[in-house]
């Protein structure tokens, strides 16, 4: 009997190296499948969040062709429309751009100043939806021609000069429809904007700078030739 329980346990020591082995075995092919590297962590994310980037969903839902394009900053959508009319993505999504007033560009020469084609109302944009043959010089060139027009994060805008840091008053004109001075009235966030009454509000940045001071420069919004524009007061009176 003696013998017969040391067979028994010989086989029982053998038995349980096997097991071990096999969990151990078991253990690192858990552990080689379950753990992701870490260069792949950024990919891991993206697809278990499984978010839409809610601008192209935008563009898409509202009739656009989207495309993705690629500068030296990274990769960018444009939202094309019916229309011919082109939006960054982003733009669009945050109403700075529309197929109606287009103002996307990849530079600068994408970009013009002058009324609008349809509108004929002072207008920074897209080339292909701007007639420059009528200008609007005080809007486009600031009264003291200190604006110039720049393709800014592919957003046709009116940015002022390098050169131009101490040129004077850097308010801006509609030019719109007016008959007296009554007609015209101060927009903008911060009083820099000379528009007709019967436009609809120019929306600005709320940024205030030294030379939006129509006081200190003597400007006022007056009603020149039937157009809103900032010109210069003649007298104390004024």
């Amino acid at each position: 009997m003696s013998g017969m329980s040391g067979r028994w346990n010989g086989v029982s020591i053998v038995l349980v190296i096997l097991l071990a082995g096999v969990l151990l075995f078991l253990s690192g092919c858990t552990s080689g499948t379950g753990n992701i590297p870490a260069n792949n962590s950024a990919v891991s994310q993206n697809n278990q969040s499984g978010l839409a980037n809610p601008a192209s969903v935008k563009c898409i839902q509202d009739g656009g062709n989207l495309t993705i394009l690629r500068d030296d900053l990274g990769e960018y959508g444009v939202c094309t429309f019916s229309n011919g009319a082109k939006c960054e993505e982003w733009a669009y999504f945050r109403g700075e751009c529309s197929p109606d007033k287009p103002n996307y560009c990849a530079e600068d020469k994408d970009c013009a100043c002058g009324v609008h084609i349809s509108t004929g109302e002072c207008f920074v944009g897209s080339k292909g939806f701007v007639n420059v043959d009528k200008q609007c010089p005080d809007y486009c060139t600031g009264i003291a021609g200190n604006f110039e027009t720049q393709c800014v994060s592919h957003q046709c805008k009116l940015v002022k000069k390098n050169n131009t840091e101490d040129a004077g008053f850097c308010g801006t004109s509609t030019n719109g429809p007016c008959s007296d001075d009554s007609g015209c009235i101060i927009g903008g966030c911060s009083g820099q904007v000379c528009q007709s009454k019967s436009e609809p509000p120019v929306v600005t940045t709320c940024e205030y700078k030294s030379c939006y001071d129509k006081i200190g420069y003597g400007v006022s919004c007056r009603c020149v030739d039937n157009e809103c524009r900032w010109v210069m007061k003649q007298g104390p009176g004024e």
